[in-house]
C-alpha cells in the first residue's frame, strides 16, 4: 500500500512543518490587528484604524522585538496627563514603530526603563503636552520623522542615538 517513494515524501514534509513550528514567526509573518485602545501587544501589530484615547494609552508594548506599524493612521488622545500613544515603559528592547501619527498624549511615544534598539520611522508625534518622543535606552534611531508642536520635542537618554 505504502511505496518507499510515498513514504519519503511524507517523512520529508513532516520534517518541513516541524522545522516551521520549532523556528516560530519570522520577519513577515502574520500580524495582530491593533483596533481599540489600551491594546497591549506581544506580537507584531498593525493598527486597522484611526484611534481616539480618552484617559488611556494608545497601544502598550509587552515584548521585545516586535514591530507595530501603524498603517498611516493616527492615535489621539485627550491631553490627559499619564498616557502615551504608544508606551514602552517596561523597556522592552528591539521596539520598531513606523508610519502613523501620535497626537494629544503626555507623551507621543515612550520608551523607557533601557529600552534599548528602539527604531522609529515615518511617524508625526504633534500636540502632545510633555514629548513628542521620549526614549529611555541606548542605540535609539529616529527616522524620516517630524516632531512639532510638543512642549519638548525629542529626547533621547541613551548612547548611540542616531536620527536621520
Amino acid at each position: 500500500m505504502f511505496n518507499h517513494k510515498t513514504t519519503a515524501l511524507a517523512t520529508t514534509a513532516l520534517a518541513a512543518a516541524l522545522a516551521i513550528t520549532v523556528a516560530g514567526p519570522s520577519e513577515g509573518s502574520s500580524t495582530v490587528p491593533i483596533s481599540a485602545c489600551g491594546q497591549t501587544v506581544t506580537t507584531n501589530a498593525v493598527l486597522t484604524k484611526d484611534l481616539i484615547c480618552a484617559g488611556s494609552n494608545g497601544i502598550n508594548v509587552a515584548a521585545a522585538g516586535i514591530t507595530i506599524d501603524l498603517k498611516e493612521f493616527t492615535i489621539s488622545g485627550d491631553l490627559s496627563p499619564g498616557h502615551s500613544g504608544i508606551d514602552d515603559g517596561g523597556g522592552y528592547d528591539g521596539l520598531a514603530v513606523k508610519n502613523g501619527v501620535l497626537r494629544n498624549f503626555a507623551i507621543g511615544m515612550f520608551a523607557f526603563n533601557g529600552a534599548d534598539h528602539v527604531s522609529l520611522s515615518n511617524l508625526a508625534a504633534s500636540g502632545n503636552i510633555a514629548y513628542g518622543i521620549y526614549i529611555g535606552g541606548a542605540s535609539a534611531s529616529v527616522k524620516s520623522s517630524t516632531v512639532a508642536g510638543n512642549a519638548k520635542g525629542v529626547q533621547v537618554d541613551g548612547d548611540s542615538a542616531t536620527s536621520r
